[in-house]
């Protein structure tokens, strides 16, 4: 019974893989789907390979656009950050560059009001005190002036008072020689008259005459020396004062112009040094108003710079992947290519096998 079995079970095998048997249970192999059987197999099976190698060289092809992309996709960010930050950089730098510029500009001009306001207050004080200065000579001079001229006024007087002096001495002196005379003349008349009448002589009369003739003389004499010396004496004062004044009034003339000579001197020396405190305010300020525009530009360019190097970055990272990019593709589409080659090779060679084996166990059997 087990025999049997067997036999029915190797029959149905048999019978299901096309081979014919026999009804005593003899498998008569002969060739019916047997090599039809073997070359499908080794069609499909070199077909799944071709198939695979196909399926590997479009995962390798996509595997490489997908890490290109991503290449692609990074160097993008990156270029756009670093131009992001170029672009910040020159913004910022830009925008220093002229806040120093300005605050510069405003400092020098600050400087140059400060040193204007202190030359122009330096000035006025120059000014005020030259012009005081001339004042107080003006004054010392003319003081000087009403000095002298007081003091020629007073030895005026003085010398009038003491040549009225002399002369009213001189004029009382021959006023008393008159009067004396005229009384020792009528004294010798009475001393030289006749003792027993009491009445003149000739003799008494010529002397006493002569005494009152010379001493009336000396009299007169002494009276116009007063009035002469009382006119030369005053005129002399005159002349005195006259000559003091002029001197004084040619002292203080050259005085007054000695202190305007003075005066202008000063105001040119003062408005020399206003004009050059100017020039040095202008000057400092201007200076500190370029150099504040040359630290922002300095400022600023270093910026420019900058920037323009991260640029020269941005630009070489986007080069680099771009060209890493490409290669990528091209090694995957070079690998999909050899695999799609491979499969085409796989699956044409495992055709003709399948087509070779199906043909020589035909012929076999």
């Amino acid at each position: 019974m087990m025999k049997a079995a067997n036999l029915r079970i190797g029959n149905d095998w048999a019978l299901s893989s096309g081979f014919d048997c026999s009804w005593d249970g003899r498998v008569l192999i002969k060739p019916l789907m047997g090599p039809a059987l073997v070359g499908a197999g080794i069609e499909f099976y070199s077909s799944a390979m071709a198939a695979s190698i196909s399926n590997q060289s479009e995962r390798a092809q996509a595997q490489g656009q997908f890490v290109s992309e991503l290449t692609r996709a990074g160097t993008t960010y990156d270029v756009g950050r670093l131009n992001a930050l170029s672009n910040r950089i020159r913004g910022i730098t830009g925008i220093e560059g002229n806040r120093v510029s300005s605050v510069e500009g405003i400092y020098g001009g600050l400087t140059r009001a400060t040193g204007a306001i202190n030359i122009e207050k330096q000035y006025a004080n120059e000014t005020a005190g030259a012009l005081a200065k001339l004042n107080t000579n003006d004054i010392s001079a003319r003081n000087q002036q009403a000095v002298g001229d007081l003091n020629a006024d007073r030895r005026q007087q003085s010398a009038n008072i003491e040549t009225n002096r002399a002369a009213d001495t001189l004029h009382f002196a021959g006023g008393k020689i008159i009067k004396g005379t005229e009384w020792a003349g009528g004294a010798a008349r009475t001393m030289l008259g006749d003792a027993k009448s009491g009445k003149q002589t000739l003799a008494g009369r010529a002397v006493g005459s002569v005494i009152e003739i010379g001493g009336g003389a000396i009299g007169l004499g002494m009276q116009y020396r007063s009035i002469q010396n009382r006119a030369a004496g005053q005129q002399s004062a005159v002349n005195e004062a006259f000559d003091t004044r002029v001197a004084n009034q040619e002292n203080a003339s050259r005085s007054l112009v000695q202190n305007q000579e003075g005066y202008l001197r000063e105001i040119v020396g003062a408005n020399q040094r206003r004009a050059q405190g100017l020039t040095a305010a202008e000057v400092a300020g201007a200076s500190q108003a370029v150099a504040g525009a040359n630290r922002g530009a300095a400022v600023a360019k270093g910026g420019v710079n900058q920037g323009y190097r991260l640029d020269l970055q941005a630009n070489r990272i986007g080069y680099d992947g771009a060209v890493m990019a490409a290669t990528q593709v091209r090694d995957a589409s070079f690998e999909a290519a050899r695999l799609r080659a491979l499969s085409t090779v796989v699956s044409g060679v495992g055709h003709n096998v399948a087509r070779d084996m199906e043909q020589g166990l035909a012929l076999r059997y």
